[in-house]
């Protein structure tokens, strides 16, 4: 951002136009270019001319009749390029298919990305499925109280995840949601034991997750496969066996490096 320190290697006028291009983005509304400035400092002078080079490379539009701006479907498009990295959901999303239409619940692919857990695909099956913000395509899940979040954490060292915990508020969606950081970290020994995560009631009442790790052909985990329903139906359909099932099944679908 403008005004920070920059590396030793930055280009500030690119910082910028990712500076204006993320913040348009995030707004989700439609923004003046006095809004822009106030929060991103640039001078006016060349926030004019970052504008007028996104516009015209398609990242963003104008309004005609009030001047705002606004992303286009651009960056978008681009980002489904980033979610089937190395074909991630090419390869995947089969899966997902299969599951859906044998279990009709919640099923969707959460990847990896440092550390974060990124929505990149949700489907809905039946009629008693969690439906919300938190499903869309492109979105943040929780890193400690999802249970795609826990196989992340699972695959870091304890001093890693305690900081990554340490940079964000552990804020309670439910009465189970663990609210510190010793607790998070205990629970992640089952989980490594196990290779899956399940968890009850932590991000929504009265509904189970639980969530398969995906592997490139190194055996790094690049995300999971996660299934979501009413507890009271969890351990009549996913019983031990059918959760050796598909932990079987999807270790022998791997991603390609390349």
């Amino acid at each position: 951002m403008p005004g920070a320190e920059k590396g030793r290697y930055s280009v500030g006028s690119i910082e910028n136009a990712f500076a204006v291009l993320e913040f348009i983005l995030k707004k989700q509304t439609d923004v003046s270019a006095i809004e822009i400035h106030a929060r991103t400092g640039i001078p006016k002078s060349t926030l004019h001319k970052l504008l007028q080079t996104l516009r015209d490379l398609g990242y963003i539009d104008q309004n005609e009749t009030t001047n705002l701006y606004y992303a286009t479907m651009k960056p978008l498009q681009l980002g489904y390029y980033c979610l089937n990295r190395r074909k991630f959901l090419s390869v995947f999303y089969p899966y997902v298919l299969m599951y859906l239409r044998r279990f009709r619940c919640a099923v969707s692919l959460s990847a990896f990305s440092h550390d974060d857990v990124v929505i990149a695909y949700s489907a809905i099956g039946g009629t008693s499925a969690v439906v919300d913000s938190n499903s869309i395509i492109g979105q943040t899940s929780s890193v400690y109280a999802s249970s795609s979040g826990r196989v992340l954490l699972a695959n870091r060292t304890d001093a890693e995840v305690r900081e990554i915990l340490a940079a964000i508020p552990l804020t309670p969606f439910t009465e189970s949601t663990p609210r510190d950081t010793e607790d998070i970290i205990a629970s992640l020994d089952r989980v490594r034991r196990q290779g899956w995560c399940r968890l009850d009631g932590e991000r929504y009442y009265g509904f189970s997750t639980i969530a398969f790790p995906l592997h490139d052909i190194t055996g790094v985990t690049v995300g999971t496969l996660d299934l979501a329903m009413p507890t009271q139906e969890f351990d009549r359909i996913i019983t031990p066996e059918v959760i050796a099932e598909i932990t079987d099944t999807l270790s022998r679908v791997q991603l390609s490096c390349n």
